[in-house]
């Protein structure tokens, strides 16, 4: 599922995926601390199980619950070097 949301997000979380150019809005770019430090990890973990509309598809039918959550700590608590990091890493 990573593999995904770097084809979305980019390898560094930046939004410059490369399915990002064929998307009708750019998809969050999660390297930004400003954007991050708006986003509760509850508001993290409803976005990746019901996507965003338009740019993000939902995943609760392909990641767990514990995924998801897994992920939205990961990308939330990181500071943005480490989510770098994050999304250089392969599939769990």
């Amino acid at each position: 599922q990573r593999r995904q949301l770097r084809r979305l997000h980019g390898e560094q979380g930046r939004g410059d995926g490369p399915q990002a150019a064929s998307l009708p809005q750019r998809p969050a770019d999660l390297t930004s601390q400003a954007l991050m430090a708006a986003r509760s990890d509850a508001d993290l973990h409803a976005s990746i199980g019901s996507g965003v509309a338009p740019v993000m598809p939902a995943f609760a039918e392909t990641l767990g619950d514990e995924e998801r959550w897994a992920l939205a700590l990961d990308v939330s608590v990181a500071p943005a070097e480490t989510r770098v990091e994050i999304f250089k890493r392969g599939e769990k």
